[in-house]
């Protein structure tokens, strides 16, 4: 089975459908903490300093934690881990890409270099207070494939990205 390392502020009441979702593929190993701790400059507790500590994965997804959690070495071991073959997913929310009115600060970081999509410089997380839910574009995507997408939650808002040119 692969592994999965999860970190998120508050991961059994925000991610737990992902969780439940990813667990036929995927041993999740989830880093959570409060929102306090995860807003105050900490990083969260356990995260690997270096791509060796990060090579026991086989993915790593960030969800709604801001860039101000984590120092150099941290993201440099990210950043090696991941040209190295490793995965990485970034989920939206308020700290998260953009983020709200800034707070999550990955636009311009190496973690940007990273992902499919380019971060506004702006605030990028919009509510949507009706909900919506999301439909795969192609559920036969390595990333996603074997999820079963069925019982998705409700969403209540999302981050504008823009997707690069060559991003799939």
């Amino acid at each position: 089975m692969k592994s999965l390392l999860f970190v998120a502020p508050r991961f059994e009441t925000e991610c737990g459908y992902l969780s439940r979702a990813l667990a036929p593929v995927f041993s999740v190993r989830s880093l959570s903490g409060s929102w306090r701790s995860f807003a105050h400059n900490e990083i969260p507790e356990g995260f690997p300093r270096s791509a060796d500590g990060l090579r026991g994965h086989d993915a790593v997804i960030f969800s709604d934690v801001g860039r101000c959690n984590f120092d150099d070495d941290a993201l440099n071991a990210l950043d090696r881990y991941v040209r190295a073959g490793g995965g990485f997913l970034m989920i939206g929310g308020h700290a998260s890409f953009g983020g709200f009115e800034g707070m999550g600060g990955w636009g311009g970081s190496p973690v940007e270099e990273l992902l499919p999509v380019t971060i506004p410089e702006r605030s990028d997380a919009l509510q949507h207070h009706r909900g919506f839910t999301f439909e795969p574009a192609d559920v036969s995507h390595p990333a996603v494939a074997g999820i079963d997408f069925s019982d998705m939650p409700i969403a209540i808002g999302f981050n504008r990205v823009v997707a690069r040119p060559d991003a799939r």
